[in-house]
């Protein structure tokens, strides 16, 4: 089966306002994902955020890991 990217992209579209109100889910992982980050006691310059949706993904842990672009202590 394939998928219709322009029917996707559309529908997310109309959807993007209200996403991160229902991404209980995504908003846990990225949690989750923020603790192992941390707990490696590593510092990471770079990260590849695949599938950021609306971008709350790649804002949570940039703006806690230090060095990394978005950064704010």
């Amino acid at each position: 089966m394939m998928v219709d990217k322009v029917q996707v992209q559309k529908k997310f579209g109309q959807s993007a306002a209200t996403y991160d109100d229902y991404a209980i889910v995504q908003k846990e992982m990225a949690r989750e994902l923020l603790a192992k980050i941390k707990s490696t006691g590593r510092c990471f310059q770079t990260i590849l955020e695949i599938g950021c949706g609306t971008g709350f993904f790649y804002r949570t842990p940039c703006q806690r890991i230090p060095k990394s672009p978005n950064y704010s202590g």
